[in-house]
């Protein structure tokens, strides 16, 4: 066979080291841009997830304080206040969220200082976000996430 009927016959398909190389490279640039972004993703999910949860238990306090002249008094009331306002709300969860109400005040006051807070644990993290009531009306609502440990007293 001639030289130039091999050459026909000899393709070179594929790709070369360097184009490799720089496909590479440029795949890890832009998973380096990326998985920073992600990864608070999912605490600010629960985190929003929990706040729309706070702002149905805002609503439903009031209509139980219009309705009754009071907010309740002790976990088992707002467990019954909740069970009727809040769809999902059930014996202290609410779509897989503990839900813990804290009465703060005096006998007296109407039950107006309490706290109620919202907690869930998820893949080894426990997130939380508290709203605290007053006379002076609501505060904002408090967020936080932490490691869940196995340790006793953590």
């Amino acid at each position: 066979m001639s030289a130039s009927i091999k050459r026909i016959f000899r393709s070179e398909t594929g790709f070369t080291l360097v184009e490799l190389l720089v496909v590479i490279a440029v795949l890890g640039i832009l998973a380096g841009i990326a998985v920073p972004r992600l990864t608070g993703v999912r605490d600010r999910a629960y985190t929003a997830e929990a706040l729309s949860g706070i702002g149905a238990i805002k609503t439903s306090l009031e209509m139980h304080q219009v309705e009754k002249r009071k907010y309740p008094a002790s976990q088992k009331d707002f467990n019954t206040m909740a069970g009727e306002f809040i769809e999902g709300y059930s014996d202290g969860t609410w779509e897989d969220w503990e839900v813990t109400f804290t009465l703060a005040g005096t006998p007296g006051d109407n039950n107006e200082n309490f706290s109620v807070a919202l907690s869930q644990i998820f893949n080894d993290k426990k997130y939380i976000v508290t709203i605290t009531h007053t006379a002076a009306g609501y505060g904002e609502p408090a967020t936080k996430s932490e490691p869940v440990t196995d340790e006793p007293g953590t």
